[in-house]
């Protein structure tokens, strides 16, 4: 599992620096998997969200949101 994380963290950064260098300023990639309180129950068949995975999705990117205002 150890080594799974640390290859989906590199290529996460991989990611962030491709789409930073081609949209020409920093951008920030929201890592999901990484997030508090994820877990399988607030998946429907493991891959689409469900109803509450939806909202907890949601929280999780406003508050992103919130912490790039300016």
């Amino acid at each position: 599992m150890e080594t799974e994380r640390a290859a989906y963290q590199e290529f996460t950064r991989h990611v962030q620096e491709q789409v930073s260098r081609s949209a020409g300023q920093q951008v920030r990639v929201l890592n999901v998997l990484e997030a508090p309180g994820l877990s399988q129950d607030l998946y429907r068949d493991g891959i689409h969200p469900s109803p509450n995975g939806n909202t907890y999705l949601a929280g999780l990117i406003a508050a992103a949101i919130r912490t790039n205002e300016p």
